[in-house]
């Protein structure tokens, strides 16, 4: 963080807690406060110049999950300074945005530090990753559609299913002279449609809920391309294009990857259905902004795309195609599967020419994934702290697996050691002294680093924390130092 000069606003209501806040504000050599204070709801003004918030858990008679509800509309963090009562409060409100707590009876000015820094550094971070601010209010829009469309789906399918069986059993009796057959018929067909519409809807609303690993984009497409001739009119014929490589590694997800290339697909057949022609599919290298970049291009001779469309050709429920041959869900959903993968589309199009779409993924790199930045072991014989551990590593990229028991954790340790880049042991244990259960961490993988947090700082303690490998973190507070230690010692995260 390298801004020094920092505006903070401070909502106390307590002359005695404000007090001890600025006296550990004061403290902070490294960093200028320009503090504000208000005491009442009524003195409240959102202000963009406001860089940190430091709110008391009840202010005004309002608790802080209410404050932060309907009351705070501040676009920057905000932490709080706790009495202490409820853990699972505290936890609840960290769930809801705010970035750090602090315990009031136990306020130092280096925990205050540590957490203004942490909070400012997350923010910032969090703010560089929405920088495209559009595509995230196009995604926003696109989950949302999906979400609206789940929570109807179940019982609007249950009713359209009856309704389908019975007309159908009509359909198939043999009294004319009551029956027009021909209606019924079409009855049927409006209403399978509709069905599959519904479905289209549903798969929408989960398509960001995709899990990753590495995948090779161009054996995929290879393999995909040989079922999509089973689906291409007779009149258009499918070509493939690309350097032999094994290096079109993305980090991705094998059924999204296909349902994007089989939407692009349905789109170019449809487009080539009167005249035929060719599709061909294209992959390429490419650096861009010293990103490594896998490119896709889809390219069709059909009728092309006329201009006036191209603004809403991601819109959900869009479509150009005539009748029902299109439910305007294909390329928005096609879309939303590339943006879960980091991706980009963009395409060119020409009327009677053609259309050619260029998608755009990174290029998985193991060392800088975010989604493989390392696994902690979690011994933790209190349930709401161990969550908050896993609340705060999770908001790191850190994935965890958690223990109320230190002899089931070692027992598991033993046989997926291999797994674990660090070791997070809360005291106290009962079930092991910390001698033994360090110890026997060690003797299965010597090197483990292990962060030690407790309330005091024993000659015990001290003993085990010789090794540089093995740090101690004093509780309640210690969450951001802990951070910044994992940070240092496991590489890339």
């Amino acid at each position: 963080m390298t801004k020094t000069d920092i505006n903070i606003l401070i909502l106390e209501e307590s002359d005695v807690d404000f007090e001890r806040v600025s006296s550990c504000l004061k403290k902070i050599k490294s960093l200028k406060f320009n503090v504000t204070r208000n005491k009442k709801l009524k003195e409240i003004a959102a202000s963009k110049t406001q860089d940190i918030v430091l709110l008391a858990d009840m202010f005004d008679k309002v608790d802080a999950k209410e404050m932060l509800t309907n009351h705070l509309k501040f676009s920057c963090p905000i932490i709080v300074l706790s009495q202490g009562k409820s853990r699972k409060t505290d936890i609840e409100l960290l769930q809801s945005g705010t970035s750090d707590f602090l315990y009031k009876n136990k306020l130092e000015y280096s925990y205050l530090e540590r957490s203004i820094r942490y909070s400012l550094e997350r923010y910032k971070l969090i703010e560089d990753s929405s920088a495209n601010e559009k595509e995230i209010k196009n995604s926003y829009k696109l989950k949302t559609l999906g979400a609206i469309a789940e929570s109807i789906q179940e019982k609007l399918t249950a009713k359209l299913q009856n309704t389908y069986h019975y007309l159908n059993t009509l359909s198939e009796a043999d009294d004319s002279e009551v029956l027009d057959q021909k209606i019924l018929g079409r009855s049927v067909k409006e209403l399978k449609e509709a069905m599959k519409i519904i479905e289209h809807l549903r798969d929408f609303s989960s398509s960001n809920q995709v899990e990753k690993s590495p995948l090779n984009l161009q054996e995929e497409l290879i393999s995909s391309i040989e079922f999509l001739k089973t689906l291409a009119p007779p009149n258009v014929n499918i070509s493939f294009k690309s350097k032999r490589t094994s290096s079109f590694i993305i980090n991705g997800n094998r059924a999204a990857i296909r349902s994007i290339l089989i939407e692009f697909s349905k789109n170019a057949f449809y487009a080539m259905k009167k005249n035929g022609g060719n599709l061909t599919f294209e992959i390429a290298e490419k650096e861009k902004d010293a990103a490594d970049l896998i490119v896709l291009k889809i390219r069709d001779t059909g009728e092309g795309i006329a201009e006036v469309n191209f603004k809403r050709l991601f819109d959900p429920l869009f479509s150009t195609k005539a009748g029902n041959f299109g439910a305007g869900l294909g390329l928005p959903r096609a879309k939303s599967l590339i943006d879960s993968h980091y991706g980009n589309v963009s395409f060119i199009s020409s009327v009677e020419k053609g259309t050619e779409f260029t998608v755009e993924f990174p290029k998985y790199k193991p060392e800088n994934s975010k989604n493989q930045r390392g696994l902690a072991l979690n011994i933790d014989e209190d349930e709401t702290f161990s969550k908050l551990t896993e609340l705060y590593l999770n908001s790191v990229g850190l994935k965890s697996k958690s223990f109320l028991n230190a002899e089931e954790a070692v027992n598991w340790y033993e046989n997926s050691y291999h797994e674990v880049d660090i070791v997070l042991l809360d005291l106290p244990i009962t079930s092991l002294t910390p001698k033994k259960l360090i110890n026997d961490i060690l003797k299965i993988n010597p090197g483990t680093p292990i962060a030690i947090s407790a309330e005091v700082l024993t000659k015990d303690i001290k003993k085990l924390t010789k090794d540089d490998n093995c740090k101690f973190f004093r509780k309640p507070n210690s969450y951001p130092s802990l951070i910044s230690w994992i940070a240092e010692v496991l590489p890339g995260s």
